[in-house]
C-alpha cells in the first residue's frame, strides 16, 4: 500500500519558488484549489521526514499521517513575504506534528512538544555518544554535552522509556510472552487465596455447630467475625464468666469442632474411595446363606442337634 501511495505522490511535480509564493497568497485569499496544489507537492517531503522516526516503534504509514497533518497546519500559516522558503517551514511543522503523535502513542506518559523535542536531541546525542566512546554515556556525561542537570537527563530518559507489551512474544521462548516470564512479586498465590477461601468456609461451617456461648468464646479467643483476638481474662468479663471457666467453654467448643470435622472427612472418604467388588466365589457364598440357615433350623427343629 505504501509502495503505490509513494508513486502517486512520485508524479506530483514540485513547486518553484515563484510558484509558491503565488499559490501561498491565494490559499490566504481562501482559494482551495491553491491549498490543496500546496499540500500535494510536498506530499514527498512528508515521506522523507517521517522516516527518521521509523526506529521509534510507530508504524511509518501513522507517522506520514501524522506528518501530513503538519503539513496542513503548514500551508495554512505559511507567510511568503517573511522571506523563508516554504520547505524549510513546513518541515518544523511536520516534525512537531511526529513528536507529537510519538509522545501521544508511543510513551506511558504523554509528552508536550518541547519535551519530545529535547528526548529526541537526547536520543542523538546518546547515540553519537555511544559510538564515539564505544560503551553507553553515563548521565553526567550527556548532562555535560546537552548542557542540562543530571537529574534532568535522568527524567527524560524515564518517560522517555517505551512501554513494552505484556502480550509480546519472546525470541526463542518456545511461544512465551513477555508477561508468562514476570513475576509480581506483591501478587497474591492463587492457590493460598483459595486455601484461605476454602478455610473460611470450613471455619463457618464448624462455627455452626457450637452452642452460641461456644461461639461467642471462640470467635473472641481467635479473632473472628469480625472480633479482635482477647484473651481469656478479656472474654470473661464480656461474656460475665471466669477467666477459667472461658478456657473451660473453649476447651469444649475445640472437641466438639474436632469430632465434627473428623466424621465429615470420614464421610467424604467413603465418597471417593469406592467399595471394593467381591470375588465370585465369595459372592457365591453370601448369596447361599440363606439356605443353609434354613436347613440348619429345620435340622433342629427334627431334635437332631
Amino acid at each position: 500500500m505504501l509502495t503505490s501511495y509513494f508513486h502517486e505522490i512520485c508524479q506530483v511535480p514540485l513547486l518553484s519558488a515563484e510558484e509558491e509564493v503565488t499559490l501561498a497568497e491565494r490559499v490566504q485569499a481562501g482559494c482551495e484549489a491553491a491549498r490543496h496544489r500546496m499540500i500535494t507537492a510536498n506530499l514527498r517531503l512528508v515521506a522523507k521526514i517521517a522516516g527518521e522516526f521509523v526506529q521509534r516503534g510507530v508504524p511509518l504509514d501513522d507517522l506520514i499521517s501524522e506528518g501530513n497533518l503538519g503539513l496542513i497546519r503548514a500551508v495554512e500559516k505559511f507567510r511568503p513575504h517573511k522571506g523563508s522558503k516554504f520547505s524549510s517551514y513546513a518541515a518544523w511543522w511536520i516534525r512537531q506534528s511526529i513528536n507529537r503523535a510519538l509522545g501521544e502513542q508511543n510513551h506511558a506518559v504523554q509528552l508536550n512538544p518541547v519535551a519530545m523535542s529535547k528526548l529526541s536531541k537526547l536520543r542523538r546525542v546518546a547515540q553519537s555518544m555511544s559510538a564515539a566512546l564505544g560503551r553507553e554515556p553515563t548521565d553526567e556525561e550527556l548532562s555535560e554535552e546537552l548542557g542540562l542537570d543530571a537529574t534532568a537527563v535522568t527524567h527524560l530518559k524515564n518517560v522517555g522509556a517505551r512501554p513494552a507489551s505484556m502480550d509480546s512474544p519472546l525470541s526463542g521462548e518456545g511461544g512465551a510472552t513477555l508477561g508468562s516470564v514476570l513475576v509480581d512479586e506483591n501478587a497474591e498465590d492463587p492457590l493460598a487465596v483459595l486455601s484461605g477461601k476454602d478455610l473460611q468456609v470450613e471455619a463457618g461451617e464448624l462455627m455452626a455447630v457450637l452452642k452460641s456461648r461456644e461461639r461467642a468464646v471462640v470467635a473472641r479467643r481467635f479473632g473472628l467475625d469480625g472480633h479482635q483476638p482477647m484473651t481469656f481474662e478479656v472474654i470473661g468479663a464480656e461474656l460475665g464468666c471466669t477467666r477459667e471457666r472461658a478456657r473451660q467453654i473453649q476447651d469444649d467448643a475445640l472437641k466438639r469442632m474436632r469430632r465434627t470435622f473428623s466424621r465429615r472427612q470420614s464421610r467424604q472418604f467413603l465418597q471417593v474411595v469406592p467399595t471394593p467388588s467381591l470375588p465370585q466365589t465369595a459372592s457365591a457364598t453370601i448369596s447361599r446363606l440363606p439356605d443353609r440357615c434354613a436347613a440348619r433350623t429345620a435340622w433342629r427343629s427334627e431334635g437332631w442337634d
